[in-house]
């Protein structure tokens, strides 16, 4: 069932809300955790990051008849396509319609497990994205030590280097959202709805992912 955490087109589940066993001030508690699962640094650099693949897609649109064959240009691609996956993933929208559910009562476990597969599917490209651009990266360097340079490998390094830097930073930031979903989830109950039968979330990350939030 983990398998599903990456897909993109993950169906939505119906976002009932259930009545609140919890007192008005826990329950304000726990929305205001919901609030914070992404803070606005993380939000900041999304945007940047976007900007970013987009900048670096149309540069591939530009170059591709020169460079269609090169490996350089399929790395960059990839990166491209990496980040359009990130974008379609919505995470703000995602906890935007989380929060929405709070205001009929408590959110069915459902509700925080769809938010948290979500956190993870974007955590698993911006990990794939780091290892990606730092690679991409040591790939132009080598090239340039070669013998062989060109305008478009400057602008590519500059963009991947902030792309590394962006997904680094994200890397850290998503790895806490995605701990501080974990709570939310075990204190939340079933709904009546029914959506991935016996899904559970994973208690670790995968170990590579942990590994790199660490750095």
């Amino acid at each position: 069932m983990l398998a599903c955490c990456y897909l993109i087109d993950l169906p939505q589940p119906r976002l009932t809300s259930l009545r609140a066993t919890l007192s008005k001030e826990k329950l304000d508690n726990l929305r205001n955790m919901c609030e914070n699962i992404i803070t606005n640094q993380a939000t900041t650099d999304l945007k940047k990051l976007f900007d970013e693949g987009a900048l670096m897609s149309r540069m591939c649109c530009k170059v591709r008849k020169k460079f269609r064959g090169e490996k350089l240009f399929r790395r960059l691609k990839q990166i491209t396509i990496s980040i359009r996956k990130l974008n379609q993933l919505n995470i703000s929208e995602v906890i935007l319609i989380l929060l929405s559910t709070f205001d009929n009562g408590m959110p069915s476990k459902q509700a925080f497990q769809w938010a948290g597969t979500r956190i993870l599917a974007a955590l698993s490209l911006i990990n794939q994205l780091q290892q990606f651009s730092e690679g991409t990266a040591q790939l132009i360097v080598k090239v340039f030590q070669n013998g062989q340079c060109w305008l478009e490998m400057n602008i590519a390094l500059a963009m991947v280097s902030r792309v590394w830097i962006l997904t680094k930073s994200l890397n850290k930031s998503f790895s806490r959202s995605y701990q501080n979903v974990r709570p939310l989830v075990n204190q939340s109950k079933m709904s009546e709805a029914k959506w991935l039968p016996n899904f559970e979330l994973p208690e670790c990350l995968n170990n590579n992912i942990v590994e790199n939030s660490l750095r």
